[in-house]
């Protein structure tokens, strides 16, 4: 009975590691992301240097929360390429509308940091704009290369 005992709690302990791991695996891969996209935007911002402190402060957060929707978003795509020989149109539809929810909170949640960066006076009006126009050509990177592996359905 102990032995039993010990080996489940052995299964638990690795599993429940295995999975903190993983958590920090993904958490270490988002702040890559968010760090390299940091990286773009103020490279080609020409912030001062009180600017670059507020935006940042904000940017992160926000960016955090696009990612989570990214991530659901590519959860839809990974499906999508990897069944898109055997999905009814049940499937279909339902990837459809979480695509079109996705992409209503990643504009919902665009125009909340827009309005954030504006009413707490963090950027002038141009460097907001600036700021989306690089913010719109990373992200047509980004789509040009994920739609490369997605293939047409029949």
């Amino acid at each position: 009975m102990k032995k039993l005992v010990l080996y489940i709690f052995s299964i638990i302990f690795f599993t429940s590691s295995s999975m903190a791991f993983a958590e920090t695996i993904d958490n270490y891969k988002k702040n890559i992301i968010i760090n390299q996209k940091k990286i773009n935007i103020v490279e080609n911002m020409k912030f001062t240097d009180e600017e670059m402190k507020e935006f940042l402060q904000v940017y992160t957060d926000y960016q955090y929360k696009f990612l989570d929707l990214e991530l659901m978003e590519s959860n839809n795509y990974s499906y999508l390429i990897l069944n898109h020989n055997k999905m009814d149109e049940g499937e279909i539809y339902s990837i459809i509308e979480n695509l079109f929810h996705i992409r209503g909170n990643k504009l919902s949640l665009e125009r909340e940091f827009v309005m954030l960066l504006e009413f707490e006076n963090i950027l002038p009006v141009k460097k907001i704009f600036r700021y989306l126009q690089i913010e719109q050509n990373l992200s047509a990177i980004e789509q040009y290369q994920l739609v490369q592996q997605i293939p047409l359905l029949e």
